[in-house]
């Protein structure tokens, strides 16, 4: 059995999904997800919105593989693992989940398109501005400025028209106050994160994202998974560089 101890944001957990799927295509088991923990953002619990499973208490008991400690570093599902195995970590490694990026998606779509109607604006791009904790110069993860997302905005028009910007944020009134060139930018205001999440999916000819596992798995549902661009910034963290990016994303 494969049983993954999700934690952190619906991002994060996204990554740890992924990870079990990838290793239960491998090793042809059962998975199971435990409940969440450690989440800042939402007491939520995301698994409704990852599979229609059922899962019941948590299963504590198995050998424990952890990645936290290098929540970037290169994993392979084919690695041997003991029969009955709890996985911990971030998994945050792009080649191993290729294989399985399908089968995720038509997982996750197909839940959230049975707890949320469609988006009032079917076609456009998204940018995704991530503040909040990030301020917080503990996580080592640099804020995106103003300029990097005009400068990306630009890059995407210069190669195709984009029928609407839609811009999705953690700090909304940052977004307000700023005096944004392209004024086909509309703002949306959403609680609901995972709805927020689910129309970014939607708003697939282009995407723009800040540093953000969040962002970067809506790009990749979304806009990746339609063939259109993909602009993310050249420095992900202050201390590491992962290996997360299709070729076809542009980094800036």
């Amino acid at each position: 059995m494969i049983i993954v101890d999700l934690a952190s944001g619906f991002g994060n957990q996204l990554f740890q999904y992924a990870a079990g799927l990838a290793f239960k295509a491998a090793k042809g088991r059962e998975l199971y997800l435990n409940s969440s923990r450690g989440n800042i953002h939402s007491k939520r619990d995301y698994r409704e919105f990852f599979t229609s499973s059922i899962f019941k208490e948590d299963i504590t008991q198995g050998n424990v593989w952890n990645s936290k400690l290098n929540p970037f570093g290169p994993w392979n599902p084919t690695m041997y693992l003991p029969p009955r195995v709890i996985l911990r970590g971030y998994f945050q490694y792009l080649p191993p989940l290729i294989p399985i990026m399908h089968t995720l998606r038509e997982s996750v779509l197909g839940q959230l398109i049975t707890k949320y109607t469609k988006p009032e604006i079917l076609k456009g791009g998204f940018i995704h501005v991530r503040r909040g904790d990030y301020l917080n110069p503990q996580y080592k993860l640099p804020v995106q400025t103003k300029e990097y997302f005009e400068q990306a905005i630009t890059y995407i028009e210069s190669k195709k028209p984009i029928t609407q910007w839609i811009m999705v944020s953690d700090d909304i009134e940052w977004c307000k106050m700023q005096d944004w060139s392209n004024k086909n930018i509309m703002i949306f205001e959403e609680e609901d994160e995972v709805k927020a999440f689910y129309y970014m999916t939607y708003w697939s000819e282009a995407a723009v994202i800040s540093n953000s596992t969040f962002g970067w798995w809506a790009a990749m549902l979304g806009a990746h998974n339609n063939g259109s661009p993909v602009v993310y910034p050249k420095v992900w963290h202050l201390e590491k560089n992962p290996k997360l990016f299709p070729e076809s994303w542009t980094s800036l």
